[in-house]
């Protein structure tokens, strides 16, 4: 077994459970590990037990660590009962009758860096970053098979291996069939909180639903229930989730998004669910703010504008005018639903985006609530990225 030495003063974040091991972080390596073998990682100071973890010389991540115990060995038991685990706590956002699709692993949120899981009613969506979980996909496809009908009674009918070309070639990963078990399918129906939304399973973003905003979608639901009447902008709409949700009778929503694709489905969803005061839009959002006002609430989820660190300003600027034209749209005493996706900018970045928003509009803001991935995408506080979804809901005056 090949073993990987920390240098020392560089160890502290992996005993506090971040699983990365940076290239810059290692003093030395005992051994001549393979790609995607499994290491033993030392702390350099005394060699004491760190983790296990997957190697990957043509990775960023050099090692992924899935374990912090010495007695406990990556293998076949290894994934059979972390996976169990993992849907056992799972079960309780999840129902058959309002709400069949949910995140059953959320990568380094819970102890698997490196693979995340969707499940839409009956359809698994995988998402395998990492070149170590390929000589055990066998065994994790039939885990999940077996114990998403034992635990929460779904009889999967297909599961799908979703990893970007960028990806493979950052760690060296085979381009395979996608096709994991059985008939591939263009698209599937789910519920989420009783709504019925189209889930395009072969090209749309991400594993096909943004299933991390259910949680804040029902906040903005809950927030209105008592409004007669509401004017709404739901811009970055994608396929009009936030819209629906929001829909009733006496509220005008706009639903804005600047690909036709996904418009077309937000009129499916519209149609499926019987729901009316929802005109959809095909617009950059931006160019629509600056031609349209006087809302009560404005909905503000754009795509990730930061990939890396080093983009740190370039997106602040890019967030800050997003959120400026936002807040000269909205009405006074309005409200602004603002969202921040990029894993590298924090809570308190975010807020300052929107001080800097209010300040050039030379409109005033208050907080009224803030939040994260729904609790389906738990996050490590040890690892900001896992935090990557931030939700400010705030007024404006």
């Amino acid at each position: 077994m090949s073993e990987i030495i920390i240098k020392q003063g560089k160890s502290k974040p992996l005993w506090y459970g971040n699983p990365w091991v940076f290239p810059n972080s290692i003093e030395s390596i005992k051994g001549n590990p393979a790609d995607g073998s499994i290491v033993k990682v030392l702390d350099g100071r005394n060699k004491s037990f760190i983790g296990w973890g997957f190697y990957n010389s043509r990775s960023f991540f050099r090692v992924r660590i899935l374990s912090y115990q010495e007695s406990e060995k990556i293998g076949e038991a290894f994934f059979e009962s972390r996976i169990k685990q993992l849907l056992y706590g799972r079960k309780k956002f999840f129902s058959t009758a309002s709400h069949n699709a949910v995140r059953l692993v959320n990568s380094e949120g819970d102890g698997l860096p490196g693979f995340t899981a969707d499940l839409y009613h009956n359809v698994l969506i995988l998402q395998v970053n990492s070149l170590g979980y390929y000589p055990f996909l066998d065994i994790i496809k039939d885990s999940f098979i077996k114990e998403c009908e034992k635990i929460l009674s779904v009889k999967i009918n297909l599961i799908l291996n979703k990893v970007s070309a960028d990806e493979r070639e950052k760690e060296g990963i085979e381009a395979t069939n996608p096709i994991l078990y059985g008939t591939p399918v263009e698209k599937i129906e789910i519920l989420q909180d009783g709504l019925k939304f189209e889930v395009q399973l072969l090209d749309m973003q991400k594993t096909g639903f943004y299933l991390d905003q259910r949680f804040n979608r029902l906040f903005l639901k809950n927030f209105f229930q008592n409004e007669t009447k509401l004017r709404v902008l739901d811009a970055y709409s994608y396929t009009g989730a936030f819209s629906c949700y929001l829909a009733r009778k006496g509220f005008e929503i706009d639903s804005v998004d600047s690909s036709a694709q996904a418009r077309s489905i937000a009129n499916k969803n519209i149609e499926n669910n019987q729901l009316s005061g929802i005109k959809t839009t095909e617009d950059d959002s931006i160019n629509f703010l600056k031609n349209h006002s006087g809302y009560d609430l404005i909905i503000l989820d754009p795509p990730k504008m930061m990939k890396k660190k080093e983009h740190f300003q370039d997106a602040v600027k890019k967030y800050v005018n997003i959120f400026y034209n936002g807040m000269l749209s909205v009405k006074k005493e309005g409200y602004l639903a603002a969202f921040s996706c990029s894993g590298n900018l924090g809570m308190t970045d975010f807020q300052n985006i929107l001080l800097e928003s209010s300040h050039q509009s030379a409109r005033k803001i208050k907080i009224l609530h803030q939040s994260v991935n729904s609790p389906d995408h738990p996050y490590h506080p040890a690892v900001l990225e896992t935090g990557y979804l931030k939700f400010i809901f705030l007024q404006v005056f």
